[in-house]
C-alpha cells in the first residue's frame, strides 16, 4: 500500500512538472504527450525496487527451483527443480524421451549358450551395457529374441527368433548399431573337413577389430599362416607372401603386393574358401574386381 501512495505522489509530481516545461516552448515547434498514468505507473514502479535486490546473487533451492548466476550480475538463469525437468522431457513417436541414450540393444532378450562361465559374464556385460536383457538358460519361459553361440556353431535346443554368433554380437557394440543378420560373420559357420588354404601364408591389412581377428582365424583354420608383415620373399621368422587379403584397393601393401604380383584379395575370398572347402581361384575376388561391385 505504501508503495501505491509513493507511486502516486510520484506520478502526480512529474505531470505537474511536465506540464509547466510545455508552456515554456512555443506549441507550433515542440509538444510533449505527459504519459498516461498506466505508463507512468508502470516506469516508476521498475525502479521502485532496491539496488541490491535488482543486483541479488544468492542460490534458492526449494520447490520453486533454483536460480544461478551466470556471468554478469543481473544475468540469472531459472533451473528448475530435477522432477520438472524429468516430466518437461519430450517423447518421440516411439514412447523415448528424446537425448536419453536407450542403447542399441534396447527391448531385446538374448540367450548366451556354448561359453565356458568367464566368457558368458564377459558376453553379458557387453549386452546389457547396450540396454539388452540377458535370459538364465533353463530358468525362465520368456523367449529370447536372439541366441548368441561360439563362430563355430552350438546346439540351440531352446526357442528364439535368431541364432547369431558372438562375432555379430561384438562388431554391433564396436560400431554401436545393430548389424545386419545376414553378414558374413553373423551366422554360425560350418568348417570344411579339408584344409584347403594349406599352401598359403596371408597377410591381413586394412580390416580392424573383430572382423580383422576372426579372418586370421578362420584363414589359419583353413590351414593357412597368417603374418602381420608381408613379405615378398622368405627371412628369419617371415615366409614369403602368396596373398595380401585386404578391405580397399589403397595402401603401401597394396601397392607393394601390384609390384611384386602377389594376389591383393578381399575377405569374400576367405568366405567362398569356408563355403566350397576348396582353394577358389582368386580371379573373381581380386580387391579391384570387388570394388567396382561396390561402386556400381
Amino acid at each position: 500500500t505504501n508503495q501505491v501512495s509513493v507511486d502516486g505522489l510520484r506520478k502526480d509530481k512529474m505531470v505537474k512538472e511536465n506540464s509547466k516545461n510545455e508552456r515554456q516552448f512555443d506549441s507550433q515547434a515542440f509538444q510533449m504527450e505527459a504519459p498516461s498514468d498506466l505508463e507512468m505507473a508502470e516506469l516508476l514502479s521498475q525502479y521502485m525496487q532496491p539496488q541490491d535486490k535488482r543486483k541479488q546473487n544468492t542460490m534458492v533451492a526449494g520447490e520453486e527451483g533454483q536460480i544461478q548466476k551466470n556471468g554478469d550480475e543481473q544475468d540469472v538463469t531459472i533451473q528448475a527443480p530435477e522432477e520438472e525437468e524429468e516430466n518437461a522431457l519430450t517423447q518421440d513417436p516411439n514412447g523415448e524421451e528424446n537425448g536419453v541414450d536407450k542403447g542399441i540393444f534396447h527391448q531385446m532378450k538374448f540367450i548366451i549358450l556354448g561359453f565356458n562361465e568367464e566368457e558368458t559374464e564377459q558376453l553379458t556385460v557387453l549386452i546389457e551395457d547396450k540396454g539388452g536383457c540377458v535370459l538364465a538358460c533353463g530358468k525362465t519361459r520368456q523367449v529370447a529374441d536372439i541366441a548368441i553361440v561360439p563362430l563355430m556353431g552350438f546346439p540351440v535346443d531352446v526357442t528364439v527368433s535368431e541364432i547369431l554368433t558372438n562375432a555379430w554380437l561384438q562388431m554391433c557394440v564396436e560400431g554401436d548399431q545393430v548389424l545386419p543378420y545376414d553378414g558374413w560373420l553373423s551366422r554360425p559357420i560350418e568348417l570344411p573337413e579339408t584344409e584347403p588354404l594349406s599352401s598359403c601364408c596371408l597377410c591381413v591389412s586394412g580390416y580392424v577389430g573383430v572382423e580383422r581377428e576372426c579372418i586370421m582365424h578362420l584363414a589359419q583354420l583353413l590351414g593357412a599362416r597368417c603374418q602381420d608383415h608381408f613379405a615378398r620373399k622368405s627371412k628369419k621368422d617371415l615366409k614369403a607372401n602368396t596373398h595380401l587379403v585386404v578391405n580397399y584397393p589403397s595402401g603401401s601393401k597394396y601397392e607393394a603386393a601390384k609390384k611384386w604380383t602377389i594376389p591383393a584379395v578381399g575377405r569374400e575370398w576367405i568366405s567362398a574358401c569356408l563355403k566350397t572347402g576348396k582353394h577358389v581361384p582368386e580371379d573373381d575376388y581380386f580387391i579391384e574386381v570387388l570394388e567396382k561391385k561396390r561402386l556400381q
